[in-house]
């Protein structure tokens, strides 16, 4: 059956504005037809309702009714994809929660089976818990009064997570020298176009601006949130923050790596000291840690690759 519009639509088109049946039953469809649309105004409903509308009005109501129902229905099915994804990102966020219940309830934590589930990241309620258990805290040696005391469980955590990058903060900083160039010959191995454009062409050295990516362990480029994310995944890395870390930066850069082979010194500079990535949430974090694993994947076990590996 046709519809309304159908029906309106050659009518508008055979008809005067002089010929009042055809008028009368223009309006009566048009009247009907908005009934059954929710996007018309009241005002535009009195109007069909109680009077009669002329041959220019009636056409440009048909041509709203048109337009309106496509973008309705994008409008819906964007809603619908959504609501689909929201609700399997819930339903995954769900069963990695009652995971980590179940594992942390154990009377003896499986230490390697909570690495792998914590690579994924850490659900916030229990990332304190987690943490403790991935830097291998010894609980035992600390009272139970400073136990309770944030200040001290935070010290705690932080003298652990130092232990493997304590050449990074003394004399001439040799651990943070030795990440940059690591990543100056990753950057080189996996975008050669890249590395001659930033270094070659533009004169710009890695010291410039990813000492500071070491140094801070990007905490200054990303936001809180991404930072604690990343470090639910240095945590389950062996030497993560020495050298997971690198592929981390490296991988950064790269994802940019298009931006940057269009600028300048000056503009070059800027845009390294100051990346758009305060803002990054979860979904930019994920596939950035996935990029790092691949360029780990590939070059952990090659160490001749690259000449300035971590120590052993």
């Amino acid at each position: 059956m046709s519809s309304p519009v159908d029906t309106v639509s050659p009518r508008l088109r055979s008809v005067s504005s002089a010929d009042s049946e055809s008028e009368d039953v223009t309006s009566r469809s048009l009247d009907a037809h908005g009934r059954s649309r929710h996007s018309l105004h009241e005002d535009e409903l009195e109007q069909e309702a109680h009077g009669t509308p002329t041959q220019g009005h009636s056409k440009s109501h048909h041509h709203i009714h048109h337009h309106n129902g496509g973008g309705k229905g994008s409008l819906l099915a964007k809603d619908a994809v959504l609501a689909s994804a929201s609700s399997s990102r819930n339903a995954s966020g769900n069963l990695r929660y009652t995971q980590f219940e179940q594992l942390l309830e154990k009377e003896v934590v499986d230490l390697d089976q909570l690495r792998k589930l914590s690579w994924g990241g850490v659900p916030t309620k229990h990332r304190p818990t987690v943490w403790r258990l991935l830097l291998a805290c010894d609980l035992s040696t600390v009272s139970d009064e400073n136990l309770h005391i944030v200040e001290a469980d935070s010290y705690w955590c932080l003298t652990k997570l130092l232990d493997d990058i304590q050449d990074h903060y003394t004399f001439a900083q040799p651990g943070l020298q030795r990440m940059v160039q690591r990543m100056e010959e990753l950057v080189h191995r996996c975008d050669a176009e890249l590395f001659e454009h930033i270094v070659e062409r533009e004169n710009v050295q890695f010291v410039q601006f990813a000492f500071r990516w070491m140094n801070c362990l990007l905490m200054r480029e990303l936001p809180l949130d991404g930072i604690v994310r990343i470090w639910d995944t240095y945590l389950c890395e062996d030497s993560g923050f020495e050298s997971f870390h690198v592929y981390v930066c490296a991988a950064i850069l790269m994802t940019f790596g298009e931006k940057l082979k269009t600028l300048e010194f000056q503009d070059l500079v800027l845009f390294l000291q100051s990346l758009p990535t305060k803002d990054w949430v979860e979904n930019e974090i994920e596939p950035l840690l996935s990029r790092a694993f691949i360029l780990q994947t590939y070059f952990a076990d090659a160490p001749s690759h690259l000449t300035s590996q971590a120590p052993q």
